[in-house]
């Protein structure tokens, strides 16, 4: 035997065969699902952990994953049925053993598993993937296992018969499981001439609503197609059934596809070209691997902007340092900082603002991935797209800032930018498709980042030196503690009222708020607080120069 552990045990709750085979582990952590079926005893199951968990290997190697390969089965007595109770006893099985193999080997579905059974493990163990995306996982590998079986009939397509055009080709699907029902959807809209069967004849239904002609298993296997597409248990190509075949090629996702290496030679000797099931059912492995990487990708990237910001602000030159004075606690220090700011109408003013800016845009973020799905329809890469177009507007409006500043002035634009932002939300509210929403966030974006280079800025223009690390503390600290706040009040008014209320609601706290400050950081304030900044700095320097010449 060439796998590197294998266990059999019966669970301590359900009393059913737990079987885990790892095949490898050379370059990761072994992978494979948890197939749930009735087996005539322990021993089949067993033999069908250990030729699953090996072509697992291979799939991951094809696939270009740094993992190996392994393998669950729980064996079902022959007409053994599982409540709902029991088969949340026997998946805790499965979750404890998976835990004692210290993280050598993870779990995900497989036939007769599916994303919730998951969940279930996962109270158990955290070894475990494909939970569903409600639950932080990476939610049914069906999808990129049948994408990844279209793309192989490309292939297939391109060597057997010059085009990798799928219109018009004859297609036999033998299963119209999770994998094969996804199968059929995507041929049926490439325009394929489809023949489909399965065991289950509530399936039909799904074939007839795609076109599909259907027929029996056997008849499906016999059935003269261009391609035939195994998409349900294994060992359907046999010495017996090989001859029967009336088709140019074979390349379907269902694993073990041969009952024996040498009927690969019978298809060779009958002209059939076969596409090895490790190669052509790699899509779901390799799409749920690059969903998990991908959702931490954005963390990452973050942390490195960080690091490569640190290192930035490193390479500044270093300024001269003021003699030491004595040390003031940290409280007097904060203190002095409020005390300035709300001494400061223009201050205030540029620290209300992002306070009750905070409320608003929490309320509304905290609601927005709800508004995007339930009301805009969109899954997770339109909603990337509309984060994307927020993130898009706030470069446009950093650019645009200095223009604003120097044709309108700085309180004016000031002014403008968050009446934009209050505008945008409520335009984002009030969407009725998703780019009308995806050009909403645009302009509260575009707001958002020349809001954010103007106000700075004038802080920095108008606070002594002293003091400006204090008043920023202020101002951010009034910002913070506003966002819990936002929070609750976006989650209280979705679940109140509908899940649009919190963004009409923080459009409107944005304009308020706007009104309010508006007088607080008009242009002629602002220019009177920059006269006077540049009057103490001229003080300043004439006693440093005379201090410096005596």
């Amino acid at each position: 035997m060439d796998h590197e552990y294998v266990v059999t045990r019966r669970g301590e709750r359900s009393g059913l065969a737990v079987t885990i085979a790892v095949h490898a582990t050379a370059h990761g952590r072994s992978a494979g699902g948890c197939r749930i079926k009735h087996y005539p005893d322990w021993r089949a199951g067993l033999a069908d952990a250990l030729r699953l968990s090996a072509a697992m290997t291979a799939k991951c190697a094809y696939a270009g994953l740094p993992l190996g390969g392994g393998k669950t089965v729980v064996t079902l007595p022959p007409g053994h049925r599982l409540d709902a109770a029991g088969r949340r006893d026997l998946l805790h099985d499965v979750g404890d053993l998976i835990e004692d193999l210290g993280g050598r080997y993870a779990t995900g579905p497989d036939v007769g598993t599916g994303p919730d059974d998951m969940t279930v493990i996962h109270d158990r163990t955290r070894h475990v993937f494909c939970r569903p995306r409600s639950q932080g996982g990476s939610g049914d590998s069906s999808p990129h296992t049948a994408a990844g079986v279209v793309a192989a009939l490309r292939a297939v397509g391109t060597h057997r018969f010059g085009t990798p055009e799928l219109a018009g080709r004859r297609i036999a699907i033998l299963g119209l499981g999770h994998v094969g029902a996804h199968l059929l959807r995507m041929l049926a809209a490439e325009g394929a001439v489809l023949t489909v069967a399965d065991v289950d004849d509530s399936r039909r239904a799904l074939a007839d609503r795609h076109g599909a002609t259907w027929t029996g298993p056997d008849d499906c296997l016999r059935a003269e197609t261009d391609i035939l597409v195994p998409a349900a248990l294994g060992g359907v190509l046999t010495a017996a059934t090989v001859p029967r075949l009336r088709c140019a090629a074979v390349a379907g996702p269902a694993n073990n596809q041969l009952d024996d290496p040498r009927t690969a030679d019978l298809l060779r000797e009958r002209g059939i070209l076969w596409a090895p099931d490790e190669v052509v059912s790699a899509g779901g492995p390799a799409g749920s691997a690059l969903l998990s990487l991908g959702r931490a990708f954005p963390l990452l990237a973050d942390a490195a902007s960080f690091a490569v910001s640190a290192l930035l602000v490193r390479s500044l030159p270093a300024l001269h340092r003021p003699a030491r004075q004595a040390r003031e606690s940290l409280l007097r220090q904060a203190r002095s900082g409020a005390s300035y700011v709300f001494r400061d109408r223009l201050l205030l003013g540029l620290a209300l603002r992002p306070a009750i800016g905070n409320i608003a845009f929490v309320a509304a973020e905290t609601v927005l991935a709800l508004f995007a799905h339930d009301r805009l329809g969109l899954g997770t890469a339109g909603f990337g797209l509309l984060l994307t177009a927020e993130a898009a507007g706030g470069l446009l409006g950093a650019g645009l800032a200095s223009p604003l500043r120097r044709t309108l002035g700085t309180g004016t634009a000031l002014t403008c930018t968050a009446a934009i932002e209050g505008l945008a939300v409520l335009g984002l509210a009030a969407a009725p498709n998703p780019y009308a929403a995806g050009l909403a966030l645009a302009v509260c974006g575009a707001g958002m980042g020349a809001t954010m280079v103007l106000a700075p800025s004038l802080r920095q223009s108008i606070v002594p030196g002293h003091l400006l690390g204090r008043v920023t503390a202020t101002s951010r600290m009034l910002a913070m503690c506003a966002a819990p706040l936002g929070a609750f009040l976006g989650g209280w008014l979705a679940a109140a009222f509908d899940v649009r209320t919190p963004l009409y609601v923080g459009g409107g706290l944005l304009l308020s708020m706007t009104l309010v400050t508006a007088t607080m950081t008009g242009n002629r304030r602002v220019a009177a607080a920059l006269r006077a900044a540049t009057t103490v700095e001229s003080h300043s320097g004439v006693r440093l120069a005379d201090t410096a010449s005596t």
